[in-house]
């Protein structure tokens, strides 16, 4: 890491490194597991799982297929029912509050397809 606002092409660079770094390392979503879980991962594994779970939320994944007319639709009718919110409810926190939500509703749709896929 640096102490200075890095340009596109370090940033790239970066991430370069830590895709060649987990070549080879076998990719499972980290799962939630209760504190009385009787699953005994070691360190090590457990260690391994997290970078593999790190670098899929953090790296850049460059649409494919029919993705970016899914995100799309997903917008769309986000689209529609923040308008229709802004119609409907009074100035709020609440209203405040409904838009964020489903603003970060939409964008956790929209990892799942580019994180999962």
């Amino acid at each position: 890491m640096t102490d200075h606002a890095m340009t596109p092409a370090e940033v790239e660079a970066e991430f370069a490194e830590a895709d060649k770094a987990l070549e080879g390392v076998p990719y499972e979503p980290m799962e939630m597991t209760s504190i009385d879980s009787t699953d005994k991962l070691t360190f090590e594994d457990a260690a391994a799982k997290a970078q593999v779970e790190i670098g899929k939320r953090f790296k850049y994944h460059t649409p494919k297929g029919d993705q970016p007319e899914r995100y799309q639709k997903l917008r769309a009718k986000a689209k529609e029912l923040a308008e229709m919110i802004e119609a409907l409810c009074p100035d709020s926190r609440e209203k405040a509050l409904a838009s964020t939500n489903l603003e970060q509703a939409v964008m956790w749709a929209n990892a799942s397809i580019a994180r999962r896929e």
